[in-house]
């Protein structure tokens, strides 16, 4: 059996250079591609590289709040 792996990104959208170094240095890891979810918090997300799902929430809803929307979200698209 193998391992599925899966990437979870909160943001509230203000570090836009860094989610894009962030989201480059999971596009380059070795091995099976993991699924990777951001999850705007509050804030509309920039356009993201192809194969990245996105989820907005309508506020901030915190690392509380927001870790369980996208661990939901990466169950659907299976990370």
């Amino acid at each position: 059996m193998g391992v599925t792996l899966g990437v979870a990104v909160l943001t509230v959208g203000d570090r836009p250079r860094e989610l894009c170094a962030l989201l480059d240095s999971a596009a380059a890891q070795e091995g099976d591609r993991a699924t990777v979810v951001v999850l705007g918090q509050g804030a509309p997300l920039p356009e993201l590289p192809p194969g990245v799902h996105a989820v907005e929430l309508p506020e901030n809803l915190g690392i509380p709040g927001g870790r369980p929307a996208v661990r939901s979200a990466a169950a659907r698209w299976g990370g």
